[in-house]
């Protein structure tokens, strides 16, 4: 799958990570949104809505992998916030004709265990250099959607922290 652009986002309580990447290794993209939720009655749809169709607009992906936000302990409002946002991103991929695909956690980071990495390593060497775990995971997503047949996990840490300074 060479030369394919993948958008992966990673929801959660406080930030959105973003990253759109492009194979076979190369960052386009990568962020966090912040205030996605403005408070426990709503989200920030509208803000959100615009910088995700400017993005999918601007880098024209062919697929968005979102992880399926699972709020262990979370009840009620934030959880049901997390997942509309998380909607909304693919009503709005959907409406411009990408292909959406919802990934829970356990999917991709139990493949990256099967190749023998520990996430959490990885979370603490992107983490000196200022890179969040968000980002981390947008970026896994899409690199997962992009070649899930096969390992992808080689040689990742150094590599991926480098990669998303300079994304």
């Amino acid at each position: 799958m060479k030369n394919k652009i993948i958008l992966g986002a990673d929801p959660g309580t406080r930030n959105f990570g973003i990253c759109v990447h492009k194979t076979p290794g190369k960052i386009l993209y990568s962020g966090l949104l912040y205030n996605t939720i403005t408070d426990m009655k709503s989200p920030n749809l509208i803000a959100l809505s615009k910088t995700i169709t400017k993005m999918l607009k601007k880098y024209r992906p062919s697929k968005v992998v979102l992880e399926r936000f699972l709020g262990r302990g979370l009840k009620g409002g934030l959880n049901e916030m997390i997942t509309s946002n998380t909607i909304c991103v693919a009503l709005i991929a959907a409406q411009l004709g990408i292909e959406v695909i919802f990934v829970t956690a356990a999917t991709w980071k139990n493949q990256l265990a099967r190749e023998g990495k520990e996430i959490e390593k990885i979370y603490a060497y992107a983490w000196k250099y200022g890179i969040s775990k968000h980002r981390v995971d947008s970026l896994l997503l899409a690199i997962w959607a992009s070649r899930n047949e096969k390992p992808f996990f080689k040689n990742l840490t150094k590599k991926l922290v480098k990669e998303l300074e300079n994304g």
